[in-house]
């Protein structure tokens, strides 16, 4: 169900992932909660495909509230970084350290996908 919040152009919560969604400047920031995993994958793909397709010139995804990756969220995020370098519109993502950050650094994950400093 997406819910219009007021620092966000789009959240939709869809089996334990929320997805906040909103342009800032040239960049358009898409925030995750909870859990990225098999059950809700299709629900951030929609999303980042809408994204894709707008005139953004930078695509962040936040992942500081995600809790939980499995390996369907790993290949979602190195199949996005492909896509963005493809279409020369690049993506960065911010990760703080915790259980996410050390899924991406244990599979190598990091050395492929760009980051960026929390602002």
């Amino acid at each position: 169900m997406a819910v219009p919040t007021p620092n966000a152009e789009r959240y939709l919560r869809v089996d334990g992932l929320g997805i906040q969604s909103a342009r800032q400047g040239e960049e358009h920031v898409i925030a995750l909660d909870g859990d990225l995993e098999i059950a809700n994958a299709s629900a951030i793909e929609s999303e980042l495909n809408h994204v894709e397709a707008g005139d953004c010139s930078r695509i962040v995804l936040d992942l500081r509230r995600l809790s939980f990756l499995d390996s369907t969220g790993i290949h979602f995020l190195i199949s996005a970084h492909e896509r963005a370098t493809a279409s020369g519109k690049p993506l960065a993502l911010v990760v703080d350290d915790g259980p996410v950050l050390r899924v991406l650094d244990v599979c190598g994950a990091l050395s492929i996908l760009p980051t960026k400093a929390a602002a």
